[in-house]
């Protein structure tokens, strides 16, 4: 998937992300969803703060390499 031809423009939640940091809105995210965040409603949230896809999927890879963060289920990410 390529991120520069997709542009979010709501979300399935009703969620306003309050920070541009993709593991603080994961851990805000989290209690909604207990098999892990979906990548979408990851990105979708951070896109209202200015955050473009390939920012979020770069941080993502990031803080899983890290060891901050696991996929419990394909696409979905939870904080450890």
């Amino acid at each position: 998937m390529t991120s520069h031809e997709i542009d979010w423009e709501r979300t399935a939640i009703n969620f306003t992300a309050s920070s541009a940091e993709t593991e603080s809105v994961l851990l805000n995210l989290e209690d909604r969803f207990p098999e892990g965040v979906p990548v979408g409603i990851l990105t979708a949230a951070l896109h209202d703060q200015g955050v473009s896809i390939s920012e979020v999927l770069e941080d993502l890879y990031d803080l899983r390499m890290n060891g901050e963060i696991y996929e419990p289920i394909d696409d979905h990410y939870r904080v450890l």
